[in-house]
């Protein structure tokens, strides 16, 4: 979407504590972003406090991120009193290339190098106190950046629930002094299974086995499968979370082009367990662990979706998967239904979806949750249901907030 400067300017300059503004264009973590150049009417104004409520006026992709308060009484003008915004872009940019003396950047605090880096400004004075969303301008994409970021430096894991907007770099140094060296295994992203001829076998495996075995278990009534018709290209298929079978319902419910070209994100911290069985592990165990985990990736072609960490290169390994035309499953929920209903859809799967750029399928699976509560295997014909919703696209400007918020509400709608 384009970026109109008049628009934010007109919003910020209806703040009673705002004496003029000019927006000009720089470039920011993701592209181009507007900096908001403000004369303020009293020295002692929080800027932000003012900017965050300019904010809630504006579209999401309008909000500005990025402020600087000129230091003169007034702008620059024309004669027809016109703010000359390329002189006022210059001596911005100016001020922020200059922000740190050439040769002192080294000596900055490493957290401050670390943000900078994402930031894409010049390392900044170390403060404790700053906040991640309001002083340093990371939004929800940029602290998830960041979570990458210190978990490469520093070697550990770090929650995603763990930095927010209000996060301070003190709270962050805390969490890097609390954090363990990694000592577990890395996140499993197999491929040997998309190699001829066990992709062949894997097809093979899917209509002997799989799809069989669905069908004695309740053959499953279909609805909305006509959504899919004209769907073409790479796509993305979310669904909720009911037990063990549901990625075999999903596979069942889907025409071949889909279901013969997809792989599933599954529980990393689970595929992890299995590939890589902790120090103590007995030998049985360990054996039926690593049994399980060649079976489930032979048979599913799966691969790690972490729940709290370390997701960013799950994100890279979904690409390149899609990259390579195959089609993604992703159960949002992250984990299985306790009492029948959906499960808050966790705020990785709205940054997926982001950076895919990807038409996504809801589907819903019903029926099954009553045939788990009576602890029955098999159902009677039709008994359970799959339901496929239209396809949906999101832009670049959703917020994975938002994203999410509406997959829930189409999968509470089919």
């Amino acid at each position: 979407m384009n970026i109109y400067p008049e628009d934010i300017e007109l919003v910020l300059d209806r703040q009673p504590e705002i004496k003029a503004s000019a927006v000009i264009e720089i470039q920011g973590v993701h592209g181009a972003e507007p900096l908001a150049v403000l004369i303020l009417r009293d020295e002692g104004v929080k800027a932000d406090i003012v900017i965050n409520r300019a904010n809630e006026s504006l579209a999401q992709h309008q909000r500005v991120r990025r402020w600087s308060i000129w230091p003169g009484p007034d702008f620059p003008r024309t004669a027809t009193l016109k703010i000359r915004k390329q002189l006022v872009a210059e001596r911005v940019n100016a001020a922020l290339v200059g922000a740190i003396p050439v040769g002192t950047a080294g000596d900055a605090h490493p957290l401050a190098k670390i943000v900078a880096r994402i930031t894409k400004e010049a390392p900044m004075q170390f403060d404790p106190m700053a906040k991640l969303g309001t002083d340093l301008k990371l939004d929800s994409l940029g602290r998830v950046e960041l979570l990458s970021a210190l978990e490469d430096r520093y070697q550990i894991e770090i929650d995603e629930a763990a930095l927010t907007d209000t996060t301070t770099l003190a709270d962050v140094e805390k969490i890097i002094r609390g954090g363990k060296a990694e000592e577990a295994a890395p996140y499993p992203y197999p491929r040997w299974q998309q190699r001829w001829p066990l992709s062949w076998l894997r097809i093979a495996l899917l209509y002997l086995i799989v799809l069989p075995a669905i069908r004695i278990m309740g053959w499953p009534i279909i609805k909305g499968k006509e959504h899919l018709r004209h769907l073409r290209g790479p796509s993305l298929f979310i669904c909720n979370h009911v037990t063990m079978a549901d990625h075999a319902l999903v596979l069942f419910a889907l025409p071949p082009r889909f279901k013969t070209k997809m792989v599933i994100a599954q529980d990393g911290e689970l595929l992890r367990e299995w590939r890589h069985p902790p120090k103590g592990t007995g030998l049985f165990t360990r054996l039926r662990h690593l049994l399980r985990y060649f079976a489930v990736v032979l048979f599913f072609n799966v691969f790690s979706l972490p729940q709290k960490s370390g997701f960013r290169r799950s994100f890279a390994f979904a690409g390149e998967m899609m990259d390579r035309g195959y089609n993604l499953m992703v159960f949002p929920e992250g984990e299985r239904t306790k009492r029948g209903v959906l499960n808050p859809f966790r705020l990785g799967t709205g940054l997926l979806i982001q950076e895919l750029d990807a038409p996504v399928v809801p589907m819903r699976i019903e029926g099954l949750w009553k045939l788990k509560q009576a602890n029955r295997h098999f159902a009677w014909p039709g008994e359970i249901s799959v339901l496929v919703g239209k396809p949906v696209r999101y832009s670049s400007q959703d917020s994975p907030e938002q994203i999410v918020k509406d997959l829930m509400k189409r999968l509470k709608e089919l």
